[in-house]
């Protein structure tokens, strides 16, 4: 669904037309290009290089520039998710209207399990998510952007990603008074919610092709097993 054309906000002037019409669309290459253990896994490598003698060795260089800018898009369709006026359903609603209890079958797979053929439980599982954020993921994304603005993390980002390609531990001191541990839960929040958006509400794989989901309500849990 396309976001909201008049939004009076400037700075979303400045995104791709894609990600300002179809944020939900960019939500899910990102979930096409990396799955949410890939994502996990480029930010705790990238944040485990910042401020150290030695710089990001995950792979090439390249790949985490690549990813930084992927992150960056993820942020900004989540930013456009965020001034979205609508509303929004809840694994509560999903669950409701598949006529089956909401609380007992609150860690239902098929609530969170990407669409990929591989990969765990616990590979998928939204674990840095409180329970009020897995039910309805858009607090999360809210969250995202009251503690820093969207300028602010791209700024830090930038910073982070120069960081992570230097050898010189806190060069000139640029990231002095960066609660890194905060920085690192918080993106985790950010893709885990996405990821929660991607499963709960896209049915085709980066608008293109309809997803096989391994688990779907029409069991309930834990009988889907």
């Amino acid at each position: 669904m396309a976001a909201k054309r008049n939004n009076p906000d400037k700075t979303v002037l400045s995104f791709r037309a894609k990600t300002r019409n179809h944020p939900r669309l960019v939500i899910s290459e990102s979930f096409c290009a990396y799955d949410l253990s890939e994502h996990r896994w480029y930010i705790d490598t990238w944040m485990d290089s910042v401020n150290t003698r030695d710089y990001w060795k995950g792979n090439t260089p390249s790949d985490l520039f690549i990813y930084y800018e992927s992150l960056n898009e993820l942020i900004n369709a989540s930013y456009i998710l965020s001034k979205e006026e609508k509303e929004r359903k809840t694994a509560s609603d999903i669950l409701k209207e598949k006529g089956l209890d909401a609380e007992k079958n609150l860690m239902h797979p098929a609530l969170y399990f990407g669409h990929q053929p591989y990969g765990t439980m616990w590979d998928f599982f939204p674990r840095s998510l409180s329970k009020k954020e897995y039910i309805n993921p858009y607090l999360a994304i809210g969250r995202f952007f009251k503690y820093m603005s969207l300028e602010k993390w791209h700024d830090k980002l930038h910073d982070l990603l120069i960081d992570g390609f230097s050898s010189y531990e806190n060069l000139e001191y640029p990231l002095e008074g960066t609660d890194l541990s905060f920085i690192r839960k918080n993106l985790h929040k950010l893709v885990e919610a996405t990821h929660l958006i991607d499963v709960r509400e896209i049915d085709k794989i980066a608008g293109k092709f309809p997803k096989r989901n391994r688990y779907t309500l029409d069991n309930p849990y834990p009988e889907v097993f």
